[in-house]
């Protein structure tokens, strides 16, 4: 990759092949081979024998992998499993409690407690009040005045 930061630093994207050689330390038969590929493939184009430059895409847009972007890529895969596997406990939970209240005796059956509530640690320091209405029913409370 060490070439790729020849080309980003030279000027218009412009390399000469001998210097590059030296730069690198390579034999210029390796350097005429990167060149070769990049040619192929329409990233570069050869201005004379020994002068190339850069006509893909924005150079400086292409980075350099290093171990924290390689560890950073590992993190985001890691995230991104846990959170379609999460996404699937949160489907599957919606089913399950559709299941549970479109059944009609299942819905004769739920029920919360006063202790359930209570239970609750987020409700600690709350004022709760529960009400059993219709689907339907809209309820409007107004922000309390300090």
């Amino acid at each position: 990759m060490r070439f790729m930061d020849l080309v980003k630093v030279s000027p218009e994207g412009v390399l000469d092949l001998n210097e590059v050689s030296r730069t690198l330390g390579v034999r210029k038969r390796r350097v005429y081979d990167i060149t070769n590929v990049l040619d192929g493939i329409h990233l570069i184009q050869k201005r004379s024998k020994n002068l190339i430059q850069w006509v893909g895409s924005d150079i400086k847009g292409i980075t350099i992998r290093t171990p924290e972007h390689q560890k950073l890529r590992d993190e985001l895969y890691d995230l991104t499993e846990m959170e379609e596997a999460l996404d699937e406990l949160i489907k599957d939970s919606a089913h399950q409690l559709y299941d549970l209240t479109d059944d009609k005796e299942m819905a004769r059956l739920a029920y919360v407690t006063y202790q359930d509530i209570r239970s609750i640690q987020t409700f600690q320091e709350q004022i709760v009040i529960a009400i059993k209405a219709p689907e339907e029913t809209k309820m409007e409370v107004p922000v309390p005045k300090q």
